[in-house]
């Protein structure tokens, strides 16, 4: 007799009796994702850069050009901090900002010189951090956890505004 998969995934759950952290997945991602923000915090401090400047810098080697907009929703970063993150690094020649010629509401950012070198200068600086984080865990081990997060993302309801 098959088993409901409502009742195997229970120990998962919050809800469950007793709640057991450990078994939650969500636990486990925050704390990842606190640690791995301190360790960035501490090396980017380094070199002068926080950790939204890095993502939005990074955003804009990876995809080239983009609205301040896009930029938030792909550095995971509210809107109003993206922009003021944005005029900074304008301010430090590491972006530059234009109005998008079909419709002047938007504006446009790409990356300049000076931030490509600094996206290098990030990279090298945190490479050792990476190379401890990886250590131990395989090409296919990696893979599987980013498929895994990808579905956990397109399984919740977007949140609004």
């Amino acid at each position: 007799m098959a088993r409901d998969k409502t009742q195997d995934l229970e120990k998962y759950r919050p809800s469950a009796k007793p709640f057991r952290s450990s078994n939650f997945p969500f636990y486990w991602i925050t704390r990842v994702a606190n640690r791995y923000t301190h360790n960035m915090e501490l090396q980017l401090k380094k070199l002068g850069i926080t950790i939204t400047s890095w993502r939005t810098l990074a955003v804009l080697k990876e995809l080239g050009p983009q609205s301040i907009s896009d930029i938030a929703h792909h550095a995971a970063s509210r809107l109003p901090t993206t922009t003021r993150t944005v005029y900074k690094l304008r301010d430090q020649a590491m972006v530059d900002i234009a109005q998008q010629e079909d419709d002047a509401r938007v504006t446009v950012v790409s990356i300049t010189p000076k931030g490509l070198e600094t996206v290098q200068s990030i990279s090298e600086t945190t490479r050792p951090l990476f190379d401890n984080i990886y250590d131990d865990l395989s090409d296919g081990q990696l893979h599987l956890l980013n498929e895994i997060l990808e579905k956990l993302f397109d399984n919740m309801p977007p949140t609004a505004g």
